[in-house]
Order: structure tokens, then sequence, then C-alpha cells
């Protein structure tokens, strides 16, 4: 797990007013209610995952607004982009060399698609530096071989619009004869997938897809329902997408490949420590293993 660090308290009042912002427009309000966010952050245990404190003011505002979804409509535009360009996207991945590692690369690339990110990417520019640009760290070799055995995968989905480049990866999955279930949030928080978002693209057409049963924008194990953590302990790998499942579950004794682009200073800080020497920067590619951070 990433502890909170100072960086993340001056991104929490940025993501606060920001969604402060989608859910009302008097100015008074808007002051009085971040802050009271504010306050709250003051208060936040360090020893906390950033998703895990990030939900409690999220709840917050959603609870003195009456908004529960203040992301819908971004929600909605990321996905009509991405829907976009899935059949193009699609063609470039069943013409390469390694349509897995493409489709792969891909999905991380569209991990930009973050309204929850310190640095905002651009989603066009990350889906075509993505196809040349080297992953700053690699561990797909180590999960090409695994796939040989073809694995009970669970896949933790991350953001809406990226869920469709998640599609094409689970479906080179199937077709490798693994079997994959895919996780996405309980509840709307920020623009995160739900089952309502994995429905809208078709995934749960193509597997079983289910809810981790909270409203954090990660995966926090003790907060999670008791049906997730059973896929969660019986899967032979787990596909951890995005960089607030990252954060969440760094360190977990489990058999996680992380899979997302770097967006922030105390994520890239963290990784720095663990692998010296690598050139990580914001927007770097990253494709780890679980086994390669302990």
């Amino acid at each position: 797990m990433i502890e909170t660090g100072p960086d993340c308290l001056v991104c929490f009042m940025k993501q606060a007013k920001g969604a402060i912002a989608l859910c009302e427009q008097d100015s008074t309000i808007q002051y009085e209610l971040l802050s009271a966010v504010a306050e709250m952050i003051s208060q936040f245990p360090v020893s906390a995952s950033p998703p895990e404190n990030a939900a409690r003011y999220y709840a917050y505002i959603s609870e003195q607004t009456g908004v529960t979804d203040p992301f819908s409509a971004i929600k909605h535009q990321s996905t009509a982009y991405a829907l976009s360009r899935e059949d193009h996207l699609r063609a470039v991945i069943m013409a390469a060399d390694d349509p897995v590692l493409t489709a792969a690369r891909l999905a991380i690339g569209a991990n930009v698609l973050d309204s929850g990110a310190q640095r905002q990417l651009d989603i066009k520019e990350s889906l075509k530096r993505c196809l040349y640009t080297p992953l700053a760290i690699s561990h797909y070799q180590a999960f090409s071989e695994q796939l040989c055995t073809k694995p009970d995968i669970l896949y933790l989905a991350d953001n809406c619009g990226e869920l469709v480049l998640d599609k094409i990866l689970v479906e080179l999955l199937l077709d490798k004869g693994c079997r994959v279930t895919v996780a996405v949030r309980q509840s709307p928080v920020i623009n995160d997938a739900t089952l309502e978002d994995a429905r809208a693209i078709g995934l749960d057409q193509i597997c079983p897809v289910i809810s981790n049963g909270t409203g954090i924008p990660g995966t926090v194990l003790n907060k999670t329902s008791r049906e997730f953590r059973e896929y969660f302990d019986s899967a032979e790998l787990i596909i951890s997408k995005g960089m607030g499942n990252f954060e969440s579950l760094y360190g977990t004794p489990a058999p996680l490949y992380y899979l997302f682009t770097v967006k922030c200073t105390t994520v890239r800080t963290r990784i720095r420590k663990e692998f010296t020497g690598r050139n990580l920067e914001i927007g770097s590619f990253i494709f780890l293993r679980q086994e390669g951070c302990l």
C-alpha cells in the first residue's frame, strides 16, 4: 500500500474543488463545502492509502449536495470517445506481432482517462505514445508465460473510457483459454467504472462482471465485499488496472500485475525507490509484477 503523502493533500483539495463545482453552482456554498473538506483532510491518517482517504470527501460532497454521480457526463464522454476509436484500435491490435501485448499497452495508455489524477494527460497523445514508447517497467514476459497455463484471472477495472480497451484485452485473454472475471466499483466515485458502465459497453456479455462492494477509487481489501474477496483469494492471476488500485494494493501478497500510467508525484517517487536507475516520469507506462515490488 502507498501511504498518503504531502503532495496528496494538495491533490485532494484540487479534486474536491473540481467535484464541488460539478455539484453546486453557488460560490458561497462551494466555499463552505471546500472549507469543510479542508478540515476533513487535516484529520486524514497518513497510514491510509490516498484512494481510501479520498473516498471520504467524495462521499461527503455527494451527501451534502445530493448529487450521487457528479462525473456522470465526463464518464459518458470518455466512453463515447473510446467507443469511437474501438474499431480502429482493435485493427491495430490484431495486426500486431503480439496482440496481447499491444492490447495491454493501449489499455495502459488509456489509463490517462482519470478525472482524479494529479496530472491530466492527453488521451490522444497517450494512445499514440504507448505503441512506440518502451514500458518504463515491463514484466510482460512473465505474464505471457503465465497465460500458457490458462489461469483464472480477476481483472480489477479502473476508469470509464479505458474500460473499452480493457474489454479488448479481456477478449484476447479469453481467446487464450483463460477464465476472466472483471471487478468494478459498487457505487459511483470520480469517473471509475461501475456495473452500469460495464454493461453500457457490453463487457458483461463476454465475461462475468462483479462489483468490489465499495465506492472507494481503489481496492482496499478490508472494505470490499465477501464475494469480491473470494474471487480475489482464489484468482491465479490478478490484473490491477490504474493508480488507485496500485496505491491501495501495492505490496499485497497476491499474484498481481499492475498496469497503469504514472500520473502523480507520490506514485512516481515510490516506484523510483523500488526501481532505481529507471527513467520514471509523469506519463511513464507501467506493467509491473507484484513479485518485483517485494
